[in-house]
């Protein structure tokens, strides 16, 4: 291996499998990294919901932090490990085959779930906290409006 300015790992052995990308000159790395999803993506469906605050300490500056690291983020959608909408649906693709269904033992959110109803694939989403599996609801239907939509 050998390391370019900027840090950037470029992989010299033909039998790595990163080797072909990182010959383009687009480095393999690329392809592990996906924006933290968004606040509207975090919220959609959720509008008719009411303002919850995001309590805890983090050292994210998404969630309106102050200098003290105390959370102080008013949203809709307070589940704390939101994933990126097509971080999931690139998930889903990559390991589910054809006619095959999803199991995601923690739904969370619902973003899994969400990934599926877009993509057509078929999902089965647990979730034993109540209030999350509202909001989860909430995003599925959203999802299910935007997929008629775009039939039109």
């Amino acid at each position: 291996m050998k390391t370019y300015k900027g840090g950037q790992t470029i992989h010299t052995n033909p039998a790595c499998p990163c080797y072909m990308l990182d010959e383009q000159q687009k480095g393999a790395s690329r392809f592990f990294y996906y924006a933290k999803a968004s606040r509207s993506e975090r919220n959609m469906g959720l509008e008719n919901l009411p303002d919850k605050k995001i309590e805890g300490v983090n050292n994210n500056k998404y969630l309106g932090l102050t200098s003290a690291g105390q959370r102080k983020t008013i949203t809709k959608n307070n589940h704390p490990t939101v994933k990126p909408l097509k971080l999931m649906e690139y998930l889903v693709k990559l390991v589910t085959p054809p006619g095959g269904i999803v199991l995601d033992p923690f739904a969370g959110s619902g973003t899994t779930c969400m990934a599926c109803q877009k993509l057509g694939f078929k999902f089965i989403g647990i979730e034993k906290e109540a209030e999350y599996v509202e909001i989860a609801q909430k995003r599925l239907e959203a999802i299910e409006e935007n997929r008629q939509l775009e039939l039109f």
